[in-house]
């Protein structure tokens, strides 16, 4: 009768090994985790101001298609609904607008300027500048 082969040594790894590869690893997302947290936090702020900005860069388009001016003097005036059915601004939850200076824009989408103040969820401030005579959007830093 032919012997058994002896188990060879080696194969697979030792408890105490997979509990310190798992501490490791426990160790590593700990510290990783907060910063992917902090780092999609950012990301939708930044997200939602640019689409703020891109809706008012947009604005002085849908006035002309419009053939409708509009006047930007108080928060209120950007949440009504203009004249496609849609908001004047759209604003992002919890987001504040503040209008310094009043906005306003001619039927044939010229406006003269105008400075607004926007306030994130958390109280972070952007000053924003609207330039004549097309009211691009620029960020006052």
């Amino acid at each position: 009768m032919p012997a058994r082969p002896a188990l060879r040594a080696g194969l697979g790894f030792t408890l105490v090994e997979l509990l310190v590869v798992l501490c490791v690893v426990g160790l590593l997302s700990g510290m990783v985790f907060p910063n992917i947290k902090r780092y999609s936090e950012g990301l939708a702020f930044r997200f939602d101001r640019a689409r703020v900005l891109h809706g008012l860069d947009s604005l002085s388009e849908r006035v002309y298609r419009a053939g409708a001016g509009i006047k930007l003097a108080t928060p209120e005036s950007a949440e009504m609904l203009y004249k496609d059915g849609a908001p004047v601004l759209a604003l992002p939850p919890d987001w504040q607008l503040t209008i310094l200076t009043p906005v306003i824009m001619e039927f044939n989408g010229l406006c003269g300027g105008g400075s607004l103040q926007l306030t994130a969820p958390d109280g972070t401030v952007s000053q924003i500048r609207l330039k004549a005579p097309d009211c691009r959007a620029e960020v006052v830093e």
